[in-house]
């Protein structure tokens, strides 16, 4: 799945890329193989050397590339729940707490 969090300003009082100075979203993917972020990035108008490989491998947008993300499925998140899903250490830990919560058998009483 592809993901774009809210736009908005992560400067932090920094200098940034007129670009950005309005503001920034990330476009990033749960998925370990980056390739369709890669060929959805491309659709944008991205190019690939504008590429972030970092803790959690993104693609910096401005205002009309969040907007054009959207309009072409990628799915809003906040910035808390994009690195939850996106993050490679995160995503082992959600897989772990998904398997242990399914093997894990129900002792309550109704």
């Amino acid at each position: 799945m592809i993901y774009v969090d809210t736009f908005q300003n992560y400067s932090f009082g920094k200098q940034v890329h007129p670009v950005f100075q309005n503001g920034s979203a990330h476009l990033a993917t749960d998925s370990d193989d980056l390739s369709d972020l890669h060929a959805f990035a491309a659709k944008l108008g991205l190019r690939r050397a504008w590429f972030q490989d970092k803790r959690i491998p993104h693609y910096d947008l401005n205002r009309d590339g969040w907007l054009l993300a959207q309009k072409h499925g990628a799915q809003l998140v906040s910035a808390r729940e994009l690195i939850r899903r996106c993050r490679p250490k995160q995503k082992k830990l959600n897989e772990k707490r998904v398997t242990k919560n399914e093997e894990r058998p129900l002792t309550h009483k109704l």
